[in-house]
């Protein structure tokens, strides 16, 4: 009993001198004002220092790391009983990790100095590498460009030869312009995204130009991004449900389309739903006439009078038009549309000139429709 006692004794103070070992640090006596002040100082210094380091810019780090060194000298020299105190350890430790950082950031300059100039020459190249992107097909322009210049910058980078280059407009203006074209491309590609949700809305103005050129914008989209890229894929569920929701839009408009009731009984009939027909057939040559309909009684009143015949006002003619209206449903690919046509005759200082024909307007219809 009295053996195993003194083992629990035995183990117990083993534990405290462990214990008080493990807490020296934090029980340490605290450090003189002086020394204290020259730590604080030693700290500032290495903080400008580590600052400089993370910025690559070795260079502005030497004079901080003087200034900690001496301090740190400074302890030794003149409080030397505090040299080993654990704040002056850490400062010192973290002097020799900076100092060791410094060392191999100052080799590794001066070992590519060479390359660096190397690569100066390569970025003349770049001078006139335009940045700017309004629309997809201004970034698929500029993208080969764009990736030449930053495999350069990145090479740069990756072999620390933009401490030397910092200086230089060339290596400054391509790299700006690699981060523009990187900020532009994320731009240009959200605003394609928000137009087309935009557009997926009822009762909204759209511009049809903007809308022909969509699927070429699309595709152009994916020459910039890879195929698995979340913006690209969001970019082509976003246009997909734009045309759905128009199709469907245009669908309920077309079904309230109807064509207008047949009211010309002259016995030149036929010919004017020939010239009809022919207003469509010149501007759609491969739309496929389902039906014609003169929608007017008979030619209008004849308009017009004296007139100029140019801009000089060299002379006068007598002209008067008459006109009478048409309608023509024609399939048009998978549409069918409604156009509605004016037939036109003019007498000219008395003498009759040909009718001719042409489309003043168009929309969209159901062929259920075309009765």
């Amino acid at each position: 009993m009295i053996y195993r006692l003194r083992i629990y004794l035995l183990a117990f103070s083993v534990g405290l001198i462990a214990f008080f070992q493990a807490a020296s640090p934090l029980m340490a006596d605290k450090l003189p004002n002086s020394v204290q002040f020259k730590v604080d100082k030693c700290i500032e210094s290495l903080n400008d220092a580590e600052a400089e380091l993370d910025a690559r810019n070795p260079d502005m780090a030497r004079e901080p790391l003087r200034v900690a060194r001496e301090r740190l000298e400074s302890i030794k020299e003149y409080q030397s009983d505090s040299w080993d105190h654990p704040d002056v350890v850490a400062a010192r430790n973290r002097y020799e990790t900076l100092e060791n950082r410094y060392n191999e950031a100052q080799e590794k300059k001066n070992a590519s100095a060479g390359k660096a100039d190397e690569q100066l020459e390569k970025l003349k190249q770049f001078r006139q590498f335009n940045s700017s992107a309004t629309y997809p097909e201004d970034l698929v322009a500029s993208l080969s460009q764009y990736q030449a210049a930053k495999a350069l910058i990145d090479e740069i980078k990756a072999e620390g030869t933009d401490v030397q280059l910092s200086g230089y407009s060339d290596y400054n203006m391509t790299k700006l312009n690699v981060e523009l074209w990187a900020q532009n491309r994320d731009r240009v590609t959200n605003d394609f995204i928000d137009k087309a949700k935009d557009y997926t809305k009822n009762n909204v103005s759209r511009d049809q130009d903007w809308l022909d050129k969509t699927d070429q914008r699309l595709g152009d989209l994916a020459k910039i991004f890879s195929v698995d890229d979340p913006k690209l894929t969001e970019a082509k569920t976003t246009i997909g449900n734009m045309h759905t929701f128009i199709r469907q839009e245009q669908l309920a408009k077309a079904a309230k389309v109807f064509m207008s009731s047949e009211k010309y009984k002259g016995k030149d009939a036929n010919a004017l739903r020939a010239l009809a027909k022919k207003a469509v057939k010149d501007k759609y040559p491969k739309a496929d006439i389902l039906k014609v309909k003169l929608t007017s009684s008979k030619w209008g009143a004849p308009e017009g009078g004296a007139q100029w015949t140019d801009n000089t006002h060299s002379a006068v003619e007598v002209r008067t038009t008459s006109y009478l209206s048409a309608e023509i449903a024609a399939r048009q690919g998978q549409d069918v549309m409604l156009h509605r046509v004016y037939l036109y005759k003019s007498k000219v200082n008395g003498q009759m000139q040909p009718a001719k024909s042409y489309i003043v307007g168009s929309q969209m219809m159901l062929e259920k429709n075309v009765k």
